[in-house]
């Protein structure tokens, strides 16, 4: 004698929803609690490395290094993000100082701009808070000028497309580089600098 009724297909169907809801709602959960993470963006953190010693985080740190890696949604520093950043040198010249006071100007496809121009500290970093450029339309035109009363000391020749990160591009020039970062220099533009060291 049956006491209980085997399941059919459509009980077999039910029990597969069920779980792949249960593994929907698992990963939904997760990504809520902050287990999903970028593994690219965390690998382009992890090259990075360290924070200078005795430095601590703070508006002049990492200079010539991608900003947003950090500091955009996921990231470490998601809590003060930037619509764009960077660092300016005084030259070409790799191991050239920052370019202080150097005010970055920024036109966008829809002939806006950040609410205040920024101006690069003492490291020659340069950041725009992503509250100051909600509005952000891409292409971007920028300019680097000593005085805005002046014409600018430099024009970008080419736009910026769609990343916010200048130093993403535009990595520092190195006095002796390896194989590998002769291999990887020719993806970057340069640094980005005032005038020629040479």
């Amino acid at each position: 004698m049956r006491i209980g009724r085997r399941p059919g297909r459509s009980g077999r169907r039910g029990a597969a929803a069920l779980v792949f809801a249960g593994a929907v709602l698992s990963a939904i959960a997760a990504a809520m609690l902050g287990g999903c993470t970028d593994p690219v963006r965390d690998a382009e953190i992890e090259a990075l490395g360290p924070e200078e010693p005795g430095v601590s985080p703070n508006p002049e740190h990492r200079p010539g290094q991608p900003c947003l890696h950090c500091h955009s949604q996921g990231g470490p520093a998601e809590n003060k993000p930037f619509a764009i950043a960077g660092t300016v040198f005084e030259t070409d010249q790799p191991g050239s100082k920052g370019a202080d006071a150097i005010y970055v100007q920024f036109v966008d496809s829809a002939g806006g701009g950040p609410r205040e121009i920024p101006q690069t500290g003492p490291s020659g970093n340069f950041y725009i808070p992503l509250q100051d450029w909600p509005d952000l339309k891409y292409p971007v035109r920028v300019g680097l000028y000593q005085d805005l009363n002046a014409p600018p000391t430099v024009i970008m020749k080419s736009l910026i497309n769609r990343e916010g990160s200048c130093n993403f591009c535009h990595r520092p020039n190195l006095a002796d580089p390896t194989d590998f970062e002769i291999d990887d220099s020719r993806s970057s533009a340069g640094q980005i600098y005032m005038r020629s060291g040479s």
